[in-house]
């Protein structure tokens, strides 16, 4: 808290009177007693309760209850997470290259997730400190969230028409 603390004070000293300074957005260490460093517990036992889900349940029992996507049935095209149970299901046999043939961007959030759980344990258990990204704030802010959020529709639209091409 103590540096975003200075950086805020920084603001108010360096601005003229009635303005604030613009600030960039950049990364920054956290410290372990930082309450966003909480985060790394809960991707932690996320990830470790997603794994022992995969390993325990009946992931196939599971799927097979689940029935057709109703959005593929009612228009004919697939919707933009369709294949990810069956990527799922690929995932739990160790079939990394077929889930990843079924949906490429959901799949690869979900293998992101298992391979930064290890390190979200570590962070935490070790209380290390965690890597974060200050938004900043003015324009700078508003541009880095516009251009996150077209990367976020593009990936999802290019995600959907290799779907639809596939005929996932």
């Amino acid at each position: 808290m103590a540096m975003a603390t200075a950086d805020h004070e920084r603001d108010k000293v360096d601005a003229p009177q009635g303005e604030r300074r613009v600030r960039w957005p950049r990364f920054y260490l956290v410290g372990a007693k930082r309450a966003t460093a909480d985060l790394e517990v809960v991707i932690a036992l996320s990830g470790i309760v997603a794994l022992l889900a995969l390993w325990l349940l009946p992931v196939d029992w599971l799927a097979s209850r689940l029935g057709e996507c109703r959005f593929k049935s009612v228009f004919g095209i697939p919707c933009a997470s369709c294949g990810v149970t069956r990527g799922v299901v690929a995932l739990s046999r160790g079939k990394f290259r077929e889930a990843l043939a079924l949906n490429p961007l959901l799949i690869s959030l979900i293998l992101a997730g298992v391979a930064y759980t290890p390190w979200a344990l570590i962070a935490w258990v070790g209380r290390l400190p965690r890597l974060r990204l200050s938004m900043g704030s003015g324009w700078p802010r508003h541009l880095l969230l516009g251009v996150l959020l077209s990367l976020v529709v593009l990936l999802l639209g290019l995600n959907w028409a290799y779907l639809i091409a596939r005929g996932i």
